[in-house]
């Protein structure tokens, strides 16, 4: 008789739970610090090269591992914080399964170092694909360094799915983040191959927020707090005013763990309900401390989902605490519950009598008969006036440019459209996608060969960016010089802008450098054609917004022989229709 059922091999089973516990190099890059943090790190070094694929190598000045633990370590469900089943409800450190180390060893190769205080050597242990190859005594520093190389080098279909450089480096940066943002007392320091790309000093939690997020971030900040039996709640929201339709930095942390969790976002949401413009996400760092026994935190492998045991009520603490904090900081409009607004009157009516309103009614009007002449004349009349209005708008124009009757007349209608005329012909030209189908075809064309005309600003514009928008500035900061910008990285997060191309007019430089971050460079190809289109794409949409002034004859002349050279005039960057033709015939049978 054949067996059906099996136990797994070790070493697949530990690929498997790998599976569950790490997905790319930022998965083990948190696993990694958490250990550290468990081990009261107060420096955590982060070092990477190809965003973490080839190596990753964490160092720290915790407490360090036995020589006789280390090697345990790296088996799985080996733990130093989980006894019982009743350690489960009373957890606050960060590991606890005894998966991760476990599960980073089973698809990479490993080098690692530790040593404890009480010891005067530390110990060096090797490990590839889950198995122990090498442990020797060493002299090192107290504390525990881990160095993962070729990560998922013995699961190649797993490394297949990785994306980009650019984004798996974006995703280890929001791990640290996350971690970062809950350990203010921890520094925090991240190097892509010899390169600085982030240092955190200790500092305090609104200091810290300005490191990562900028000073704009920090300068909208509103303080949230509030605490009873069940919960104690604190942190910060970010003013109405800050608000983004995408990228603004969303935050929950329990217990130091950061969290999603959507039904708490409502919360937060709602409390922001009509403060917002359309479409707009709040912003929000929260902080919850929650007895463990009222958590369970085991639902997941990453750990980033909660169950809460009485969630409506944080829920109804959390809506009502950030509400009173847009309140007291008057971002909310102020309620007096004890006046009637009805009863509420301008200043200005003060002395006057009130004014008997007048019934009117039409002693003439049937409802069951026929509508009356005098009515359905006035509407043919009114009607007809505004035919009339319509047609005088459109003429009046043609009255006014001295040609002859033969020739090419082109004139402006409600300040959208631009209209030529031919002999047989009439063409009406959007005049907003004319517009950036000119600065589309422009930017493209100039940029493959040379660099587009920069005009000096007299006085330079400092920008505040988070890590990760200079990130992409750093990223991209040749490509953005060839389309006209000057720029000077000052710091972690400052940026001088010393040059604007010739088409952006100076007081949209700001608002176009924010636009062309927080557009889609972040996605996954970085291609420079790729990223040229899409930066011309922005500048199209940011330089040419709607028309609600007419614009000279010569202007339309010229908007026009522009349009008419660019390599696709009938259709917008975007996709849209740019010109509609129609000749006389066409007109003629719509008359039939």
């Amino acid at each position: 008789m054949s067996n059906h059922i099996l136990m797994l091999p070790q070493q697949v089973a530990n690929q498997i739970a790998a599976g569950e516990v790490i997905q790319r190099p930022a998965s083990a890059i948190k696993e990694l610090i958490e250990n550290a943090l468990d081990a009261k790190a107060t420096h955590i070094q982060v070092l990477i090269k190809q965003a973490g694929k080839s190596l990753i190598k964490i160092v720290d000045n915790g407490s360090g591992i036995d020589a006789e633990d280390f090697e345990l370590a790296f088996e799985r469900h080996a733990t130093s914080k989980i006894k019982n089943i009743d350690d489960l409800f009373n957890i606050y450190t960060k590991g606890f399964r005894g998966e991760a180390l476990a599960s980073i060893a089973a698809v990479a190769q490993i080098e690692a170092t530790s040593r404890t205080e009480s010891s005067s050597v530390g110990t060096l242990l090797v490990i590839e694909g889950g198995k122990s190859t090498k442990k020797e005594t060493i002299a090192t520093k107290i504390g525990t360094s881990i160095a993962v190389k070729n990560l998922f080098f013995n699961t190649p279909a797993r490394r297949n799915f990785l994306k980009s450089n650019h984004t798996e480096k974006r995703h280890i940066m929001e791990e640290i983040y996350r971690v970062a943002i809950a350990h203010c007392d921890v520094r925090f320091d991240l190097k892509d191959n010899v390169s600085e790309v982030m240092q955190l000093p200790i500092a305090t939690l609104k200091i810290r927020l300005k490191n990562i997020f900028g000073r704009k971030v920090s300068d909208n900040l509103l303080e949230v707090k509030s605490e009873t039996s069940f919960a104690k709640i604190e942190g910060y929201v970010l003013k109405p005013k800050y608000s983004r339709k995408k990228g603004t930095p969303q935050y929950f942390f329990v217990n130091k763990r950061f969290i999603r969790n959507s039904y708490l976002r409502h919360a937060i949401i709602t409390a922001f309900q009509g403060l917002l413009p359309e479409g707009h996400i709040p912003g929000y760092f929260i902080f919850f401390d929650i007895p463990p026994s009222k958590l369970d935190i085991n639902i997941h492998p990453t750990k980033t989902e909660i169950k809460f045991e009485e969630a409506e009520n944080l829920y109804a603490i959390l809506l009502s605490t950030i509400k009173h904090s847009l309140g007291i900081h008057q971002v909310a409009p102020s309620i007096d519950f004890h006046s009637d607004p009805e009863w509420k009157l301008p200043y200005s009516y003060k002395d006057k009598d009130p004014i008997k309103p007048v019934i009117k009614h039409d002693s003439n009007y049937n409802p069951f008969g026929e509508q009356n002449t005098a009515n359905h004349s006035g509407h043919s009349n009114y009607e007809e006036k505004k035919t009339n209005r319509v047609i005088s708008s459109m003429l009046k124009p043609l009255n006014t440019i001295d040609s002859e009757a033969d020739s090419k007349l082109t004139f402006q209608l409600f300040s959208k459209f631009i209209v030529r005329l031919t002999t047989d012909n009439m063409i009406i030209i959007d005049r907003q996608r004319a517009h950036q189908r000119i600065v589309y075809d422009q930017i493209m064309s100039t940029s493959k060969t040379n660099r587009i005309p920069s005009q000096q600003l007299i006085f330079p514009i400092i920008l505040s960016l988070s890590l990760e928008q200079m990130q992409i500035i750093k990223e991209f900061k040749e490509i953005l010089e060839n389309v006209g910008f000057r720029m000077n990285i000052l710091g972690d997060t400052s940026l001088q802008i010393l040059g604007a191309p010739q088409l952006c007019p100076i007081d949209q430089i700001r608002h176009t450098i924010e636009k062309i971050i927080d557009s889609d460079l972040n996605l996954e190809s970085k291609e420079n054609n790729q990223v040229s289109k899409l930066i011309a794409e922005t500048l199209a949409k940011e330089w040419t917004g709607r028309n609600t002034e007419s614009i000279s004859e010569h202007a339309q002349l010229e908007l026009v022989d522009q349009l008419f050279r660019c390599n696709d005039s009938l259709v917008s960057p975007f996709g849209k229709r740019i010109i509609f033709t129609f000749d006389r015939e066409y007109l003629i049978k719509k008359f039939d």
